[in-house]
């Protein structure tokens, strides 16, 4: 009977818009805080594969974070562990290494200059978060207290809605692009 008790004011509890907002608000800073791996490869269907290996991601801007009801987990008198499917919009800086623009010094078996380009994707995913409250009861009063909050997201070709070259804003990188390619015209003649 508390159970069911407990059930009804979490499930109530999430349905108040201001409670949902703020759960919203917290899954985003959670996804902006954590250090999401993107895959920018594009494999068809028969395992051929294009794309880029990207070194380092930066998690730009997280918006339109929802979510819904899945399934109540567990369920006792300290904490309440919820299964919510969330989706949201997530656009990031994805940096790789360009070796096919890069000069490559043959005697010394290293690059001279190793181009280090940005791309900046665009990713809609939808996936499971588990949210985990403390339960704090003052006399008939049920307070719910978000205490953790855990998901699983894979960010690849199933999820990004766009891809686009960031060039760049350092004029001292392209001066320096420019003095290799014309040391590697150099010296190939």
């Amino acid at each position: 009977n508390r159970q069911d008790e407990l059930h009804d004011k979490i499930t109530n509890y999430l349905q108040s818009k201001d409670v949902h907002q703020k759960i919203c608000q917290e899954i985003k800073i959670k996804i902006e805080s954590d250090d999401i791996e993107i895959n920018g490869m594009d494999c068809d269907r028969k395992g051929y594969c294009e794309g880029y290996d990207y070194d380092e991601t930066i998690i730009e801007n997280v918006s339109e974070v929802d979510f819904w009801l899945n399934s109540v987990d567990d369920l006792n008198e300290e904490t309440i562990t919820l299964s919510v499917i969330c989706n949201a919009k997530i656009s990031a800086i994805c940096m790789y290494k360009d070796f096919e623009s890069s000069i490559w010094d043959s005697e010394e078996k290293e690059y001279i200059f190793l181009m280090q380009e940005e791309m900046r994707e665009e990713h809609q995913p939808e996936f499971e978060c588990i949210l985990k409250f403390m339960v704090s009861r003052e006399e008939k009063d049920i307070n719910f207290i978000l205490s953790d909050i855990n998901y699983s997201m894979t960010l690849d070709q199933e999820t990004r809605t766009n891809r686009i070259y960031v060039e760049p804003e350092d004029p001292e990188i392209d001066a320096r692009g420019e003095m290799m390619d014309a040391l590697e015209e150099y010296y190939k003649h």
